[in-house]
């Protein structure tokens, strides 16, 4: 099976690899395509990874059950408003939002 240190380290770049963000953004309608990819890209430039390691939905899940940011009805999470602004949001449907993180770009 997977570790939980190494869950718990992939789920950091889940909130905190901007890729991720820059594409959930997008495809909740808080920034354009065109910001995502100039994200993406800017990203690639510096030669960091762009995708998440393929572990399953449900793993990830775990890990986010136990997450300090989770409360009963969520977990806050911060999404791109276009380039230069964020927005908190409180997901409660975990299993949406790691089905978007593996969407295609």
């Amino acid at each position: 099976g997977v570790s939980v240190s190494m869950l718990t380290s992939e789920l950091r770049q889940i909130q905190d690899r901007p890729t991720q963000i820059a594409k959930i953004s997008c495809l909740r309608g808080l920034s354009t395509a065109a910001e995502r990819d100039v994200i993406i890209d800017l990203i690639a430039a510096f030669g960091l990874p762009t995708v998440l390691p393929d572990f399953a939905a449900a793993d990830y899940q775990k890990i986010i059950e136990h997450d300090k940011k989770k409360s009963d009805d969520g977990v806050n999470f911060i999404f791109n408003r276009g380039i230069g602004d964020f927005v908190i949001e409180k997901v409660t449907d975990l299993s949406s939002l790691l089905s978007e993180c593996s969407a295609p770009v």
